[in-house]
């Protein structure tokens, strides 16, 4: 498989992932109608949003070392764990 078409899967992917697990089944769940906090502390609410903020860098950088170098950091432990090579 070219690295272009690694590239590209990567990127539809994610693209599509996030707006599937983010976007539409919270959407279907809910039909974006929250309800009240919970504990009824909208520090709850912003505490979950820095969260989501501070792990897309390291999404990004998964998908973009899986795109350019083919195998996941695990995939590549597991082989030496294995004994196979990578």
């Amino acid at each position: 498989m070219s690295k272009a078409i690694a590239v590209l899967g990567s990127a539809l992917f994610f693209v599509i992932a996030p707006l599937v697990l983010a976007g539409f089944v919270p959407w279907w769940v809910t039909h974006w109608e929250f309800r009240p906090t919970f504990f009824g502390v909208d520090l709850t609410r912003i505490l979950g949003d820095i969260l989501i903020i501070v792990g897309v860098p390291g999404l990004v950088d998964s998908f973009t070392r899986f795109a350019l170098e083919g195998a996941s950091p695990d995939a590549r432990a597991l082989r030496q764990i294995w004994g196979e090579n990578s």
